[in-house]
C-alpha cells in the first residue's frame, strides 16, 4: 500500500529503496510459511493444483527475470535457454516454486559472481530441465537422503548465508 501510494507519494528514493526491501523480504517470509503449510497438504494427499499449457522459454524468462530483480550488482550471472515451442501441462505456481528453490540453492553454494545457467529441451517427449552452476556439487553419499524431508549434507557449508526459501 505504502509503495503503491495509497498514503500519499514516497518522493525519497532512499526511502522508497528501504521499503521495496521491506515488503520483499515479507514476501519471502510468507513464501516461506506457505512452503511449510504445504508439508502436511502433501503428504495428506490434499494439495491442489492449476494446470494450463506453459511455454518454457516465457516461463523461464519470467522466472530469470523476477530472481535478477532481487539480486545486487555483481551477485551472479543467470541466464535461460529453452528450445522454442517447448510446452508443458504444468502448475506455474508450484514449478515457479521448485526452480526457485533450486536456483537459491545454486546460489547459496556457488561463489558470487559466478553464472548460473538455467536449460530446458526435449527429451523424448519430456523436458529436461537443467541448471549448471560453480557449485561442488552433491556428494554421493549423500544422494539416497536428498529427497528426505528435512534432509541435508554437511559436508559444504554455504557460501551465502542470505536465505530465499526452503
Amino acid at each position: 500500500m505504502l509503495l503503491e501510494g495509497s498514503f500519499g507519494p514516497i518522493e525519497d528514493e532512499n526511502k522508497r529503496g528501504v521499503i521495496q526491501k521491506m515488503f520483499e523480504a515479507s514476501q519471502r517470509l510468507v513464501m516461506m510459511i506457505e512452503d511449510f503449510l504445504d508439508i502436511p497438504r502433501i503428504e495428506g494427499g490434499k494439495m491442489s493444483y492449476f494446470f494450463e499449457k506453459v511455454s518454457v522459454s516465457e516461463f523461464l524468462d519470467e522466472v530469470v527475470s523476477e530472481l535478477k530483480r532481487t539480486l545486487k550488482e555483481g551477485d551472479y550471472n543467470i541466464t535461460s535457454f529453452s528450445e522454442p515451442e517447448l510446452y508443458i501441462i504444468a502448475d506455474k505456481l508450484k514449478l515457479r516454486q521448485v526452480i526457485t528453490n533450486l536456483l537459491d540453492n545454486a546460489m547459496k553454494y556457488s561463489p558470487r559472481g559466478t553464472s548460473i545457467h538455467l536449460a530446458a529441451k526435449d527429451a523424448r517427449g519430456k523436458v529436461l530441465l537443467t541448471i549448471k552452476d560453480s557449485g561442488a556439487g552433491i556428494p554421493k553419499e549423500v544422494m539416497p537422503r536428498l529427497f528426505k524431508k528435512f534432509s541435508r549434507g554437511n559436508a559444504f557449508a554455504k557460501l551465502q548465508t542470505e536465505g530465499r526459501g526452503l
